[in-house]
């Protein structure tokens, strides 16, 4: 079997040059340094194998030569040693370091002795050619001298060196370029010059191996087909060798190429009908072609051609995997493709580890899993073909222990023969039983275990899932397996698969894997899990027989009841079946199990909510929403699909409050006992704080649940007042499987209140109710089973509900007129009346905003706030100590302050507790007593502290009180865009009335700007005004900016106005202070110089009057002007200088006097003032038009007064 099943290590090696070094001694510190350096460079992808020997070496002696081929008849293809001896034994070049120095003063002796060391060298290679020595094909020979002298620079190498060097090449029988120099600096080696010989020794070894390929050829030419046939792919084989053997690091693509066509010519005449296929050297030729084959596929891998080597395995196969030999050997034939298929996986892992991209369909997986699967087939067939030799001679039939095979893949006892008939039949015979007892003594589980992992890891990697999945099951089949028997290691990968197995519901699938968990489970005595899978394989989702059924519940059974269960009547597959030892072994395993885990200790949890159980639970309250003062109700619904009834000996229900706990309990009559214990005597609290007695008796109960029967228990408690205004909720249900003094199961499903299916075998239900057939797999009917789950299901899932705080009998009266004013502190009366017909006590008052996030807040107070801004109040708790006894009324007076005009919502809120008296019929159930459990209270009437609360929501629109328009204008009431500097304007502010509630000003005033000064204003001109809905107001004062260099945008200040609401009652209302910006912001632009006009405000006419013209310089510079003055208006005659010329220092003011006369009544213009400043560009014409005054009104002359 080694020829079917092993690869030798020589055709998985990389061939690589091999090159003796010889003459290093290793004691020496120099010569290990040299060895060292030259090791450096045997790397995986080196291209050297260097070996360092001595002088006593020894290589392979040759063969005799042919003198010719024409009558050799071969006897094989391909030798067995003769790869090995190419890359181990007989090297290319032999590098024979010696030190020597050309000016040492015993050069001449040491020459004889390097002559001497080369030719004991020469000698030990004698015949190591492969043609005549005069061809020169033979082992090179390199001598390296190891100088330690300084080296001269280049081209100063004295004659007398060179001289020395030619005399020691001829008297060596060497050509000069054998000789090579290693120069050592201070003792040291330097990698450069190793570099280089590494290089010439490659040169050389390419040298060789290029000579040993023409001699094969040479050879390859004196055959014939007809009788040569295997000699053709013998010589291709060593042509592509010697060829893989040859190192080219600039061309490695084009060297592949070389290799891969001597190779494929090999495989060719293999193949191609030339060399003859018969039964009696079937096995040699597959061995060969194996061979080949993992040489072709590697250098495609190699040279980056996957789909070429997937394509090259494949007609590889389709070529051999008929070729199965005698029936007898089948096995052998399997055991072949599975070494193919294992090597070719190799090869692509290896290729994909260096960076080629596998993908999901095709990656190393898949052949690891065929190799697995092939040796699978091997063990079948070797136990079909050999099963009659268990009773046969143990002794083998023929010794062959002194045979030694010479040819690859031929059987040991005719090794040479290739007739197409045996010569020796019996011999033979013998043969073939010697090799199907070989096959009886072989482990196949430690071959497909290590395969199948392999495969596992890819299938894992390129997201092949159930690929996976089906892997791991096979790993588990082979632990099973009678040769490994590890059933622990079978259960872990089992139940690693078993839930994923359980979601995708694949019915068939998960049956028989949870088959095999349980037969893994009984055989190592794990309780635990086989308790947890029995119970899934008693489930309606098992499509295993009905008879595993009964058998495994049976079991299940006794083992809870404290006896040692059968093992099952149905076996997983024919390699993990049991055999009488092995179920006598389990017995007493079981045995020493149960001893150990019996009694309260013997307790174990089973977490339903990962398995697919035989019994469904779902436990539901039957309202959304309970009264504090209501009994809170619920429902457990239990369903079997097990064959026989099932007695249970505990139900319990636990909440996410656990003082529920114990009210909700149902234990079976045989288990009564126990409850006591069980409960240690804490009856939990009932929510009846006042009432006395309040035992927690729980009734026995039948917990006896037939084959497809839904059962109902009902249970009913009375809330706890803590609990109020929160979510109660069931955390988990419990039944206990097996009596409590025994060992017992705790199946325990855990509440998940986001899933719709809480405890009803989650969402596989609805996967396995659509797959599974019910009309194969149970005695019932379709419709019989799909009624039963139409029960359960109908029943509506409300696994939690919301106690819900009792209906408060207390009256929220509120008083108030809006709309609420902004920044203004808003009344509110509240009436607080209790109409209960107790007293309330424990009351506690809250007053806040919904919507606290504002900035800033609402604010709102119990007390009259003394001043605008101290009370920064958003939320209001108060504690009210006193019972507020029946038909009592308590009023309370708020004061609220909002600052947006948004709506707001005050929530005013009291909680309280009030004793109510509940009858105890409440807790009562209308199911039988029988089938369900109450909680009985002694007293007739039930006194309960329930906590109430109330609430009231007030909308408090907010609106503006009022709102300001600005303006600024010029003395003369014209609209003002740019304020120029130190120029007289007017701020002028309009107050609009927005609220529909009188509104009255006690005081308004500006704050200007710092820049800005305040000429005229009076702060009472407001006080006391009372602004009507729609009604408004309006406030001016002059004002003048000071001196500024540069242009500038200000914002002007701000209005402050105190007001407060107009009162209708005989209250003091605090006054409110609001602040406005004046709006817009306004351009300020200085000019150089400023006029100002003084006149009357009227004329006479035929009356003069005089005009003075005041002209400032606001500069910093001395300013030079002209000034013209012309008359704009026939009715207006003036007299005075038309044209003035003149010079105004900094500060600097400048007095023009003139006398009108207007001749006109009415509006007369006056005359333009035209300044023209001589050294400034500032254009002054619409500035001065600006600031002087364009038109005097004249009134006639009878009004005129001297």
């Amino acid at each position: 079997m080694a020829s079917a099943c092993v690869f030798p290590e020589e055709i998985l090696k990389r061939p690589r040059p091999l090159v003796f070094l010889c003459g290093l001694d290793q004691t020496n510190r120099t010569h290990s340094a040299i060895g060292e350096s030259f090791s450096s460079f045997h790397k995986p992808n080196a291209s050297l194998s260097s070996k360092i020997v001595d002088l006593n070496f020894e290589v392979p002696k040759p063969k005799p030569k042919k003198g010719s081929y024409e009558w050799y008849i071969p006897k094989g293809i391909l030798k067995m040693g003769w790869i090995d001896k190419h890359l181990n034994h007989v090297p290319a070049v032999v590098a024979v370091f010696f030190e020597l120095n050309w000016d040492d003063s015993d050069l001449p002796a040491k020459q004889s002795e390097c002559v001497a060391r080369i030719e004991r060298i020469k000698q030990t290679l004698q015949g190591q050619t492969m043609g005549p020595p005069q061809n020169g094909h033979q082992t090179k020979i390199v001598l390296i001298l190891i100088q330690k002298r300084v080296i001269l620079p280049a081209g100063e190498d004295s004659p007398q060196a060179s001289d020395y060097a030619a005399q020691l090449c001829d008297a060596c029988g060497i050509s000069p370029k054998s000789l090579l120099v290693l120069p050592l600096s201070e003792g040291t080696v330097m990698d450069g010059y190793i570099k280089r010989i590494h290089e010439e020794l490659l040169a050389l070894a390419n040298t060789y191996y290029t000579a040993q390929v023409r001699v094969v050829r040479s050879h390859k030419d004196n055959l014939n087909k007809t009788t040569h046939a295997l000699l053709f792919v013998r010589h291709y084989i060593k042509i592509a060798f010697f060829s893989e053997m040859q190192q080219n690091p600039n061309r490695p693509e084009a060297q592949t190429e070389t290799v891969l066509k001597y190779y494929k010519q090999a495989y060719g005449n293999l193949t191609d009908g030339t060399v003859r296929i018969y039964d009696t050297n079937l096995m040699e030729v597959k061995t060969i072609a194996g061979f080949i084959n993992y040489k072709i596929c590697k250098l495609y891998f190699q040279n980056n051609q996957p789909l070429s080597a997937i394509k090259q395995f494949k007609l590889f196969l389709e070529y051999f995997k008929l070729k199965h030999g005698p029936q007898q050997l089948i096995f052998e034939h399997y055991a072949w493709l599975s070494k193919q298929f294992s090597i070719f996986a190799e090869l692509f892992e290896e290729a994909v580890n260096i960076g080629l991209s596998a993908i999901q369909l095709q990656h190393p997986g898949f052949y690891y899993q065929q190799a697995a699967y092939l040796t699978m087939q091997r063990r079948e067939s070797a136990t079909m073909v050999c099963g009659n030799l268990y009773s046969s001679q143990q002794q083998p039939p023929l010794d062959l222990s002194d045979v030694q095979l010479e040819f690859w893949g031929q059987r040991p006892w005719r090794p040479g023969i290739q007739s197409i008939d045996p010569p020796d039949l019996q011999k033979e015979k013998a043969g073939i039983e010697m090799l199907q007892q070989a096959e009886l003594s072989v482990k196949y589980s430690p071959i497909i275990t290590p395969l199948l992992f392999s495969a596992v890891i890819y299938f894992k990697k390129f997201n092949c899932a159930r690929m996976k999945r089906w892997m791991m099951v096979q790993i588990s089949e082979e632990y099973c397996s009678s040769e490994s028997g590890d059933h622990s290691k079978a259960l872990k990968y089992l139940l690693k698969v078993l839930p994923e197995y359980r979601l995708e519901a694949w019915l068939v699938l998960f049956s028989n894997v949870l088959q095999m968990a349980l037969h893994c489970a009984y055989v190592i005595a794990d309780i635990e899990h086989f308790t947890s899978i029995s119970i899934e394989v008693m489930g309606e989702f098992c499509s295993l027989p009905i008879d595993y059924k009964q058998t495994t519940q049976m079991n299940l059974m006794q083992m809870l009841a404290g006896a040692v269960p059968h093992p099952p009547n149905v076996e997983v597959s024919a390699t993990t079946s049991l055999n009488p030892d092995q179920v006598k072994t389990t017995r007493n395993l079981w045995q020493q199990c149960i001893n150990n885990n019996s009694g309260p200790s013997g307790m174990f949890a089973v977490d339903m909510n990962k398995i697919t159980s035989f019994v469904s639970i779902k436990a539901t309250f039957e309202k959304d929403l309970f009264n504090a003062d209501e009994a809170v109700s619920l429902s457990v619904h239990m369903h079997s699909a097990a064959q026989f009834p099932v007695r249970f000996s505990r139900l319990s229900l636990h909440f996410s409050n656990p003082n529920y706990d114990p009210l909700c309990v149902v234990v079976d009559a045989l288990d009564m006992t126990n409850v006591n214990e069980d409960s240690g005597g804490n009856t939990g609290n009932t929510g009846v704080e006042q009432g006395g007695d309040t035992r927690c008796a729980v009734r026995p109960t039948d917990l006896t649940i037939k084959p497809d029967e839904v059962k109902q228990i009902s249970f009913k408690f009375f809330p706890i007042h803590t609990d109020i205004s929160r979510k109660l909720e069931i955390s988990s249900v419990r039944m206990q499987l097996g009596q409590s003094d025994k060992r017992h199961a705790v199946l325990t499903w855990t509440g998940n209140q986001s899933h719709a299916e809480t405890f009803i075998s989650s969402e596989q239900r609805v996967k396995f109710q659509n797959k599974f057939d019910f009309t194969t797999h149970s005695k019932l009917s379709y419709a019989s089973k799909k009624g039963v789950f139409s029960n359960l299901n109908v029943t509506p899932l409300k696994p939690s509900c919301l106690i819900k705080p009792r209906e408060s009998q207390v009256f929220i009266k509120v008083t108030h007129k809006p709309p609420v004013l902004m920044q203004e502190w808003y009344k509110i009366e509240v009436v607080i009346e209790n109409n209960e017909l107790q007293p309330i006590v424990n009351t506690k008052l809250d007053i806040l905003f919904e919507d606290q996030r504002q900035v800033p807040s609402p604010q709102v107070n119990l007390d009259w706030p003394a001043q605008d801004d101290d009370v920064k109040i958003a939320h209001i708790h108060r504690d009210l100590t006193d019972p507020i006894v029946p038909q009592e009324k308590l009023t309370l007076t708020l004061f609220v302050r909002c600052f947006q005009d948004i709506s707001e919502k005050l929530h005013v809120k009291i909680s309280h507790d009030v004793d109510v008296n509940q009858p105890a019929e409440m807790l009562k159930n209308s199911d039988d007593m029988e089938k369900s459990a109450v909680v009985e209270q002694i007293k007739e009437e039930i006194r309960l502290t329930c906590s109430c609360l109330k609430e009231e929501t007030i909308e408090l629109p907010v609106v503006k009180p009022y709102e300001m328009i600005s303006r600024v204008a010029t003395i003369t009431m014209d609209p003002l865009e740019t304020i120029h500097g130190e120029e007289t304007f007017l701020i002028m502010s309009k107050i609009q009335a927005l609220s529909l509630w009188p509104i009255e000003i006690d005081q308004g005033s500006f704050r200007l700007n710092e820049a800005i000064e305040k000429i005229q204003e009076s702060d009472e001109s407001l006080k006391g005004v009372v602004l009507n809905p729609q009604e408004s107001a309006n406030i001016v004062v002059a004002a003048q900016t000071t001196p500024m260099p540069l242009p500038t945008t200000l914002n002007l200040g701000k209005l402050v106005l105190t007001w407060h609401r107009e009162p209708t009652e005989n209250l003091n209302l605090p006054l409110v202070t609001t602040t406005l910006d004046i709006s817009p912001q306004h351009n300020i632009d200085p000019v150089p110089i400023s006029i100002k006009a003084e006149l009357d405000p009227f004329g006479y006419v035929q009356q003069p009057m005089h005009v003075k013209y005041h002209v400032k310089n606001n500069s910093d510079i001395l300013q030079e002007m002209q000034i013209q003055v012309e008359s704009a208006d026939d009715n207006m005659v003036f007299s005075g200088n038309k044209s003035l010329h003149c010079r105004l220092m900094p500060a600097a003011v400048k007095t023009i006097n003139y006398t009108l006369i207007p001749i006109a009544v009415g509006f007369c213009k006056m005359p333009t003032v035209n300044i023209n400043l001589l050294r400034s560009n500032k254009e002054m014409g619409k500035l001065v038009k600006q600031l002087t005054p364009n038109e005097l009104f004249v009134k006639p002359a009878h009004c005129f007064v001297g």
